[in-house]
């Protein structure tokens, strides 16, 4: 039995990107993996061998090759094998193994700020037999992923990876694992041209209904022909919305906790609107934001009004994912300006 103590060196590419809002990434691509075998496959010192020859090329049934997987692949689970690429030996016992495929693996997306969303999707490559201490993974640090022959998605604009090398435990057992995590945004002209535009003027088209004498006969007709144009438009954005139950989206306007009952309470500080009405509007107040005001709404019940504030050139405004943050934090705990 022969302890085999190998180091690969990874790199990669890839060329296309795909299905993301099926919860999958679809990557075209390959691996440059590197390996030594000067013990068996050196020649360039051994003057009993002609110099002149650099390389030779195989397959991998005539030479040994690291056996690895994809680890969240959905389509395939099984070692990455191609006998028909060819392997490229050089003369110092360097073997280069470029495998390429079109891998499929899991990706759990987050569709909470959908359309504006982006996603990271991980490709985990790792190895299948070999331990840690039998096989180790470093990653070519000069160009651990290459994008230069990368077509452009019509939905997603690819935005960089990260390259990060793991460790799994299998039955008490370490295997090394590389992880490249692609990160994507998605592009949103297309759904705010054709969800939410059409949605917003449907909306403004049913105010116009209070404009019409209240004895018209078209008042219920238009009324009619408003309400079955939204319920068959909805039906038509519904295909578009990621299928996931795990986050909602804030364009179907249901969320998880939060309600505009708990807005209408921390602003008010009524859980339903009076039946003769409020006596002082609510209404809210843009201020600019101080080092000592934080960007936490607050509210003040008396005079049914709410203080947002607004970032500035000294303070600009936190991210989407801080800013929701704030504003569940406010609106779900109610303290009516006191935090």
């Amino acid at each position: 039995m022969t302890n085999v103590v190998s180091r690969e060196e990874y790199a990669g590419e890839i060329g296309s990107v795909k299905n993301i809002r099926d919860q999958y990434l679809t990557v075209v691509g390959y691996f440059v993996i590197k390996w030594d075998e000067t013990s068996r496959l050196k020649w360039n010192t051994n003057p009993t061998y002609n110099s002149d020859i650099q390389n030779l090329f195989c397959t991998e049934n005539e030479i040994w090759v690291p056996p690895l997987m994809i680890e969240n692949s959905v389509d395939r689970v099984g070692v990455i094998s191609d006998n028909t690429v060819r392997i490229r030996v050089a003369a110092n016992g360097q073997v280069t193994w470029s495998p390429a495929n079109i891998f499929t693996t899991s990706c759990v997306t987050d569709v909470t700020y959908y359309p504006f969303d982006s996603q990271t999707c991980d490709i985990i490559v790792t190895s299948w037999g070999y331990t840690k201490a039998e096989m180790k993974f470093e990653v070519d640090n000069r160009v651990p992923l290459g994008v230069p022959n990368y077509q452009e998605n019509g939905e997603w604009e690819y935005i960089g990876y990260t390259v990060t090398i793991g460790i799994e435990n299998r039955e008490a057992v370490q295997f090394f694992q590389i992880i490249y995590s692609l990160t994507f945004k998605r592009r949103s002209e297309f759904h705010i041209l054709n969800s939410i535009v059409p949605m917003v003027s449907i909306s403004l088209l049913a105010c116009f209904v209070f404009k019409l004498p209240a004895d018209a006969g078209e008042k219920v007709g238009f009324s009619l022909t408003i309400l079955l144009t939204s319920a068959v438009y909805l039906t038509l954005v519904s295909d578009s919305i990621p299928t996931t139950s795990l986050t909602t989206p804030y364009l179907s306007g249901r969320r998880t906790t939060l309600s505009l009952q708990h807005i209408l309470e921390f602003v008010t500080g009524a859980s339903e609107e009076p039946v003769l009405g409020f006596v002082q509007h609510p209404s809210i107040i843009f201020v600019q934001v101080r080092e000592d005001l934080t960007f936490i709404p607050t509210a003040n019940t008396c005079g049914n009004s709410m203080t947002l504030p607004r970032a500035t050139h000294e303070i600009p405004l936190p991210s989407d994912t801080q800013l929701f943050s704030l504003y569940d934090y406010a609106f779900l705990n109610t303290y009516y300006g006191l935090i």
